[in-house]
């Protein structure tokens, strides 16, 4: 989250989260996470593995 916080303070405009990598795996738990932390960002899923 603190990661899309500052790129959002940079200026950019969307977030991909992926599966790979991550300590929950949940793509939509993380997804949700950034979206309560940002208020100008799109999110959205990269490749996620069922």
């Amino acid at each position: 989250m603190q990661i899309a916080k500052h790129a959002e303070k940079l200026g950019y405009q969307r977030c991909w989260v992926y599966d790979e990598g991550l300590a929950t795996r949940d793509v939509h738990i993380v997804m949700t996470a950034i979206a309560l932390e940002t208020s100008h960002m799109e999110i959205g899923p990269g490749i996620t593995n069922p």
